[in-house]
């Protein structure tokens, strides 16, 4: 089972990365607009969530490449701005 690390300020976004990553870059390969590196923890985070049905869709495609399921989704709506 994936344990789910969902930082404080994550608790109301659509998407979030888990402490699962592995700082691999599949993700910022994908949506470079939406991911930045933590060097000291070799993970990713999300800058900031979409704003619109395209976006939402490129955040998706990036879920599903994930090989460890780091990328996950909790709303239903698009999300504001985090960072």
């Amino acid at each position: 089972m994936t344990k789910i690390q969902n930082v404080e300020r994550n608790l109301t976004t659509q998407f979030y990365v888990t402490d699962d990553c592995n700082g691999c870059g599949l993700c910022r390969n994908l949506a470079p607009d939406f991911f930045d590196y933590v060097e000291y923890a070799y993970s990713y985070f999300i800058t900031h969530q979409p704003r619109t049905e395209s976006e939402v869709a490129l955040l998706r495609d990036a879920q599903e490449l994930c090989v460890l399921d780091a990328i996950r989704e909790t709303a239903d709506q698009v999300g504001e701005r985090i960072a």
